[in-house]
């Protein structure tokens, strides 16, 4: 049962982590991505880790993360991922993600686009 829980927060941070890599914020895309595979990687529920404190000594997990996991289990949600969602297309999560693969080439593209139509 608890795998659950541990996957669900995993799939949240990978998310967050694709997010931010899609905004250019490459630091925290790393950070989230490592986050989630420790947490999947965990051999227990991470509720425990919680419980006996021993999540704040789980090295790669920082404090904002373990806020997040903390929040996540006391509300079933983490407000931060709420926030990112709204920042970028609807289909961005989709399998192949079209938007997310198109976007990030079209902003790759972009400026040089923009030269090819100045002259």
């Amino acid at each position: 049962m608890y795998q659950n829980i541990n996957k669900e927060l995993a799939k949240i941070f990978k998310n967050m982590s694709h997010i931010y890599e899609f905004l250019d914020d490459k630091f925290r895309a790393l950070a989230y991505v490592k986050a989630a595979q420790i947490i999947e990687d965990l051999p227990d529920d991470i509720r425990n880790y919680v419980a006996t404190g021993k999540i704040n000594d789980t090295r790669g997990i920082g404090s904002h993360t373990v806020d997040k996991i903390l929040e996540h289990i006391k509300t079933g949600k983490i407000q931060k991922f709420e926030e990112l969602k709204k920042l970028i297309p609807e289909d961005f999560f989709r399998p192949y993600g079209s938007a997310r693969l198109w976007t990030k080439n079209f902003k790759k593209n972009l400026p040089k686009k923009m030269e090819e139509l100045q002259s």
